[in-house]
Order: C-alpha cells, then structure tokens, then sequence
C-alpha cells in the first residue's frame, strides 16, 4: 500500500518472495500481504533513499540505469483481449513531471490491487475486518505495471498499475474496500507488521522504524466519490538519517478495470497537486470496456 523515507509500498506477485511473518497474538492474524505493500521496487527504492540522504547531507544521488519496459503480470491464464486493455489503460510516460527518469521493468507495482494476491483465507479475514462481503472480490486479475518514474533530484516518484477483472462489480469491490472507513485500522492491525519489515529491508541493511506505521484515507479533487487514496506513512532512520516516507495508492474503476496509482515521497507527503494530476491522468486512460 503505502510508505515514507524511501518509496515503497508496491506488491509482489504471488508465488514470488514468501510472505513475512510475525508472531502470532493471541486472538490475532497477520495477513501477509502477497502483494506490493510488502515487496517493491527494490532498486528504485534504494535510489530515493539515497536521495534524501544525499539531500540531508548535501550529496548527490545516483539512480540505477534500469530497462524502461513495461512489466505484466496476468494470474489468471494469459487472455489476450484482457492483457492488451491492460497495457492499454497504463498511464502513458508522457503523464509523469519531464525531468523524471522511468526505472525500468523491474521497477512495476505488481499485485497492486487492494485484494489482489491475498490468500483465501487472508482476503475473508481482511474482508471481515473491514466488514464488507467477499462474494464479487477477484484476487487475481489479469494485470499491466508500468515502469517506476522518479525525480533524481529529490524523492518525489510513482507508478500506474491496470488490473483487469473478469467484470466490472469485481472492480468495484476491490476500490470499495480501499476506500472503506475501516481500511487504515485493519491495514495497520492485518497487514501492518509485514509493511514495516517490507519498507525497512526495501531501504537496506541498518535501517530502522523510528516511529509507528500510520494509513490514512485522503480525498483526490475532480476523482469520483467511488475512488480511494490510501496514504501510509513509515518515520524511518538511515545511515544516521530520519525521515518518513510516504506512499500514496489512489486506485480508481471503470468498467472491469482498476488504475492503481502509487505515488512516494520522501519527508512530507505527495504534494496534492501532482497526486491530483497524475490521477486525472490515470482515470482517462480508463476505457470502461
């Protein structure tokens, strides 16, 4: 879902990296998020650690030289009418500020749906806590990720993910359940420990939570009252370093597709005018076929 002094938040496709684990309290499960809030791009965000860093301490960052390709994940059998939407329904590399640079294929948010990767038995545990029913939720959509697109000269960044549905109710269950009132307590309680660990190793070895993880719900100018921005914040401490880092996840439907926008930043969160932008951006690119 979201983060702070390094971006984070992008999923995993299942069957990738094994979910972590804490232990268990009584009365309590950890969902593993099978999905981007618990992997990411790991180069891109190293990059932008460097970055505040670099700015803190009046050195200059470098970014990976990474491929520009566009990343696709289909989980369910690859159907080809689905995929093409997909990739034609990604916001395109013109949308992002010019002086950005993309990261490359690697640098996808995979598994970018609210549901998408969970487990069965996980997506009922977080469907229960968010009180809301499971029965049109589609954890394995077929999916496009672009390349991640960062500022090399602060730790602005962010990324477009399409996730097809075999209709378009599977859509809509999955933007109402980011966008649900109960969506930060029960990311923070199911999901919040696997985050944590997931940013902290995305920044690198010696990086420390400075602080606790906190999702908000914020509201995007001219989106749909339907769409959802889920804002998650890590204080983090780095090579002497504290900051926070911010991830912002709007995600929009139309028709059988969902836009999931990630957009970080580094020591404040994702300037509203970029986030509205950007997220104007992706909502055109959606078709409703």
């Amino acid at each position: 879902m979201h983060n702070s002094l390094v971006p984070t938040g992008t999923p995993k496709p299942a069957g990738a990296t094994p979910p972590t684990t804490r232990p268990e309290v009584p009365g309590e499960r950890s969902v593993p998020d099978a999905n981007r809030r618990t992997s990411g791009h790991g180069a891109a965000r190293r990059a932008l650690v460097g970055a505040l860093v670099g700015s803190l301490l009046g050195a200059t960052a470098t970014l990976a030289d990474l491929s520009a390709a566009s990343a696709t994940q289909a989980h369910k059998g690859p159907h080809a009418a689905a995929v093409a939407l997909a990739h034609r329904e990604l916001l395109a590399p013109s949308a992002y500020p010019a002086r950005w640079e993309g990261q490359g294929a690697s640098s996808g948010l995979t598994g970018a749906g609210f549901y998408v990767g969970l487990s069965p038995s996980d997506l009922q545990l977080m469907a229960a806590c968010l009180g809301l029913s499971s029965s049109a939720v589609d954890a394995s959509p077929v999916e496009a990720a672009g390349p991640y697109h960062s500022d090399p000269n602060s730790g602005l960044g962010a990324s477009d993910t399409v996730e097809v549905y075999p209709n378009a109710g599977a859509a809509e269950a999955d933007v109402e359940a980011a966008g649900s009132a109960q969506a930060p307590s029960c990311v923070e309680r199911l999901q919040g420990a696997d985050l944590v660990q997931g940013t902290i190793e995305g920044i690198g070895e010696g990086a420390q939570a400075a602080g606790s993880l906190a999702v908000t719900l914020r509201t995007v100018p001219g989106l749909p009252a339907s769409a959802a921005d889920e804002e998650i914040a890590l204080p983090v401490s780095y090579q002497g370093v504290t900051g926070t880092t911010y991830s912002d996840y709007i995600y929009i439907d139309k028709g059988r597709s969902e836009t999931v926008l990630e957009v970080d930043n580094l020591g404040a969160a994702p300037p509203a005018a970029l986030v509205e932008r950007l997220a104007m951006s992706a909502q055109a690119r959606l078709t409703g076929n």
